[in-house]
Protein backbone atom coordinates (compact mmCIF):
# COMPACT_ATOMS: atom_id res chain seq x y z
CA UNK A 1 0.00 0.00 0.00
CA UNK A 2 1.58 3.59 -1.02
CA UNK A 3 1.85 5.85 2.04
CA UNK A 4 -0.42 8.53 -0.11
CA UNK A 5 -3.27 5.62 0.26
CA UNK A 6 -2.47 4.60 3.66
CA UNK A 7 -2.35 8.43 5.20
CA UNK A 8 -5.43 9.97 3.03
CA UNK A 9 -7.85 7.61 2.61
CA UNK A 10 -10.16 6.11 5.45
CA UNK A 11 -11.80 3.52 3.26
CA UNK A 12 -10.56 -0.44 3.22
CA UNK A 13 -8.28 -2.29 6.44
CA UNK A 14 -4.94 -2.04 7.47
CA UNK A 15 -2.87 -4.14 9.67
CA UNK A 16 -1.22 -3.53 13.11
CA UNK A 17 2.43 -3.20 10.63
CA UNK A 18 1.12 -0.87 8.59
CA UNK A 19 -0.75 0.79 11.48
CA UNK A 20 2.41 1.55 13.34
CA UNK A 21 4.45 2.41 10.11
CA UNK A 22 1.44 5.03 9.79
CA UNK A 23 1.95 6.85 13.08
CA UNK A 24 5.41 6.47 13.74
CA UNK A 25 5.72 8.07 9.90
CA UNK A 26 2.98 10.72 11.65
CA UNK A 27 5.32 10.93 14.66
CA UNK A 28 8.30 11.74 13.29
CA UNK A 29 6.28 14.43 10.62
CA UNK A 30 4.95 16.34 13.60
CA UNK A 31 8.65 16.45 15.11
CA UNK A 32 10.33 17.95 11.79
CA UNK A 33 7.12 20.62 11.66
CA UNK A 34 7.71 21.51 15.45
CA UNK A 35 11.05 21.73 14.98
CA UNK A 36 10.79 25.23 12.69
CA UNK A 37 7.05 26.67 14.46
CA UNK A 38 9.89 26.42 17.78
CA UNK A 39 12.33 27.96 16.00
CA UNK A 40 10.26 30.87 15.07
CA UNK A 41 8.36 30.83 18.24
CA UNK A 42 11.92 31.70 20.15
CA UNK A 43 12.87 34.80 17.83
CA UNK A 44 9.39 35.62 17.84
CA UNK A 45 9.32 36.41 21.38
CA UNK A 46 12.71 38.38 21.29
CA UNK A 47 11.51 40.65 18.40
CA UNK A 48 7.70 40.94 18.28
CA UNK A 49 5.62 42.02 20.75
CA UNK A 50 4.68 39.33 23.44
CA UNK A 51 0.89 38.77 22.66
CA UNK A 52 1.47 38.73 18.43
CA UNK A 53 3.96 36.00 19.06
CA UNK A 54 2.11 33.66 21.10
CA UNK A 55 -0.85 34.32 18.59
CA UNK A 56 1.59 33.53 15.56
CA UNK A 57 2.85 30.94 17.27
CA UNK A 58 -0.31 28.96 18.07
CA UNK A 59 -1.59 29.99 15.09
CA UNK A 60 1.29 27.80 13.17
CA UNK A 61 0.93 24.84 15.87
CA UNK A 62 -2.60 24.49 15.06
CA UNK A 63 -2.63 24.57 11.50
CA UNK A 64 0.75 21.90 11.93
CA UNK A 65 -1.79 19.92 14.13
CA UNK A 66 -4.94 20.27 11.37
CA UNK A 67 -2.67 19.14 8.78
CA UNK A 68 -1.57 15.46 10.78
CA UNK A 69 -5.30 15.27 12.15
CA UNK A 70 -6.75 13.85 9.02
CA UNK A 71 -3.87 10.98 8.00
CA UNK A 72 -3.99 10.08 11.64
CA UNK A 73 -7.93 9.92 11.10
CA UNK A 74 -7.66 7.80 8.28
CA UNK A 75 -5.42 5.60 9.80
CA UNK A 76 -7.38 4.68 12.65
CA UNK A 77 -10.75 4.75 11.09
CA UNK A 78 -8.58 1.68 8.31
CA UNK A 79 -7.30 -0.15 11.63
CA UNK A 80 -11.28 0.14 13.22
CA UNK A 81 -12.49 -1.67 9.84
CA UNK A 82 -10.20 -4.36 9.89
CA UNK A 83 -11.55 -4.94 13.23
CA UNK A 84 -14.91 -4.81 12.28
CA UNK A 85 -16.26 -1.59 14.23
CA UNK A 86 -16.79 1.35 12.02
CA UNK A 87 -15.03 4.65 12.01
CA UNK A 88 -17.68 6.45 14.35
CA UNK A 89 -15.84 4.61 17.00
CA UNK A 90 -12.90 6.96 16.72
CA UNK A 91 -15.48 10.32 17.49
CA UNK A 92 -16.39 8.44 21.63
CA UNK A 93 -13.50 10.29 23.33
CA UNK A 94 -14.36 13.66 21.10
CA UNK A 95 -17.67 14.21 22.13
CA UNK A 96 -16.36 12.93 26.16
CA UNK A 97 -13.97 16.09 25.88
CA UNK A 98 -16.81 17.98 23.86
CA UNK A 99 -19.38 16.95 26.85
CA UNK A 100 -16.69 17.78 29.43
CA UNK A 101 -16.07 21.06 28.47
CA UNK A 102 -19.92 22.18 28.12
CA UNK A 103 -20.26 21.18 31.80
CA UNK A 104 -17.41 22.77 32.97
CA UNK A 105 -18.45 25.86 31.20
CA UNK A 106 -22.54 25.42 32.63
CA UNK A 107 -20.57 24.84 35.87
CA UNK A 108 -18.32 27.47 36.10
CA UNK A 109 -18.50 29.73 33.83
CA UNK A 110 -16.62 30.35 30.21
CA UNK A 111 -13.58 31.89 32.72
CA UNK A 112 -13.14 28.24 33.93
CA UNK A 113 -10.85 27.72 30.31
CA UNK A 114 -9.17 30.81 30.34
CA UNK A 115 -5.33 30.94 31.54
CA UNK A 116 -6.96 33.55 33.97
CA UNK A 117 -9.00 31.17 35.82
CA UNK A 118 -8.18 31.43 39.46
CA UNK A 119 -6.22 28.97 41.34
CA UNK A 120 -7.68 26.74 43.83
CA UNK A 121 -9.91 23.58 43.93
CA UNK A 122 -13.76 24.47 42.21
CA UNK A 123 -16.37 22.01 40.99
CA UNK A 124 -16.01 23.54 37.38
CA UNK A 125 -12.36 22.49 37.15
CA UNK A 126 -13.02 19.03 38.76
CA UNK A 127 -15.40 18.69 36.13
CA UNK A 128 -12.78 19.52 33.13
CA UNK A 129 -10.23 17.36 35.05
CA UNK A 130 -11.77 14.78 35.73
CA UNK A 131 -13.65 14.45 31.71
CA UNK A 132 -9.90 15.26 30.44
CA UNK A 133 -8.90 12.57 32.50
CA UNK A 134 -11.36 9.59 30.87
CA UNK A 135 -11.10 11.02 27.46
CA UNK A 136 -7.38 10.98 27.18
CA UNK A 137 -7.70 7.09 29.23
CA UNK A 138 -10.09 6.03 26.51
CA UNK A 139 -7.66 7.03 23.65
CA UNK A 140 -4.99 5.49 25.22
CA UNK A 141 -7.12 1.88 25.50
CA UNK A 142 -8.51 2.44 22.01
CA UNK A 143 -4.42 3.08 20.79
CA UNK A 144 -3.47 -0.33 22.46
CA UNK A 145 -6.36 -2.08 21.02
CA UNK A 146 -5.70 -1.03 17.85
CA UNK A 147 -2.05 -1.23 17.70
CA UNK A 148 -2.07 -5.25 19.77
CA UNK A 149 -4.66 -6.79 18.67
CA UNK A 150 -5.20 -8.42 15.37
CA UNK A 151 -7.99 -7.91 13.52
CA UNK A 152 -10.81 -10.07 12.18
CA UNK A 153 -9.62 -12.98 10.07
CA UNK A 154 -10.89 -13.26 6.46
CA UNK A 155 -13.17 -10.36 4.90
CA UNK A 156 -15.55 -8.64 6.70
CA UNK A 157 -18.38 -5.50 5.68
CA UNK A 158 -14.95 -3.45 5.16
CA UNK A 159 -13.50 -5.53 2.70
CA UNK A 160 -10.49 -8.31 2.56
CA UNK A 161 -7.73 -7.98 4.95
CA UNK A 162 -4.89 -5.99 4.36
CA UNK A 163 -2.07 -8.58 1.88
CA UNK A 164 1.21 -8.11 2.92
CA UNK A 165 4.00 -7.32 0.88
CA UNK A 166 5.82 -10.13 -0.98
CA UNK A 167 9.16 -10.49 0.82
CA UNK A 168 11.85 -10.18 -1.59
CA UNK A 169 14.80 -12.38 -1.97
CA UNK A 170 18.47 -11.44 -2.80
Amino acid sequence: MSLETLLLTPSGRIGRKSFWRGYLFLILAAFLISIPIGVWSAWALDNMPKEDAEMRSNLMSWAAQAALFFPGLCLTVKRLHDHGRTGWWYVVPTVVMVVTIGLAVMVGGPEVLSKDAPAGPSTALGILMGGMLIALTMMVAMLIYLGALPGEKGANRFGPPEVPPEPTRP
